[in-house]
């Protein structure tokens, strides 16, 4: 990773403003960002007060690869987190506005099977009390959400699911931690 920021999205808003998501240098690894432009190419001051937001997701690089718009605003970035040994997805939720951003490396959860045919189970590290659990496709959009839950392991059955990849969130900790899982028909 360079000194220079490394961009690897552009995404017009139907707005006209301009996101650019990529990888910033640290000092000791690379961090998300995320600048956003006006339409005519300056940065926008009420993102973030000067226009970028970077964030750090892991203990190594976090290289971003796509950038979505959820329908309630939300800036998500996908990509992934190389902590030398192993990469893993990452993802992060940017607010417009007042951004915050939103990641999963504190309470670690697996998905199995997936790919899964829409009956699968999420099994996380430690147990969660009280925790919600969405299912969401990229626009935001709501599949399936469970709430007041309990334990280490859930699972999930989602009668005759869409093809295609989707969100599964956890909110538990005062957090919220994501990860994605493919849905396909069998």
């Amino acid at each position: 990773m360079g000194l220079a920021p490394a961009v690897q999205r552009i995404f017009v808003k139907s707005d006209g403003k301009i996101l650019i998501a990529g990888s910033v240098y640290n000092g000791s690894d690379g961090d998300f960002f995320l600048l956003q432009l006006n339409d005519d190419g300056t940065p926008d001051l009420s993102f973030d007060t000067d226009g970028v937001y970077s964030c750090t997701i892991g203990t190594g690089d976090d290289i971003p690869l796509d950038i979505d718009l959820q329908t309630d605003g939300k800036i998500l970035l996908s990509g992934y987190t190389d902590s030398g040994s192993d990469k893993e997805m990452a993802i992060a939720r940017f607010m417009y506005g007042n951004v915050e951003a939103e990641n999963s490396t504190t309470l670690h959860f697996n998905i199995y099977p997936n790919p899964s045919n829409g009956k699968f189970i999420i099994q996380c590290e430690k147990a969660v009390s009280d925790a919600k659990i969405r299912i969401s496709d990229l626009s935001g959009r709501t599949l399936i959400e469970f709430e007041g839950l309990n334990g280490s392991a859930f699972e999930i059955n989602i009668d005759t699911p869409l093809s295609g990849f989707y969100i599964c969130e956890i909110y538990a900790e005062e957090k919220v931690y994501y990860k994605k899982i493919k849905l396909e028909q069998f």
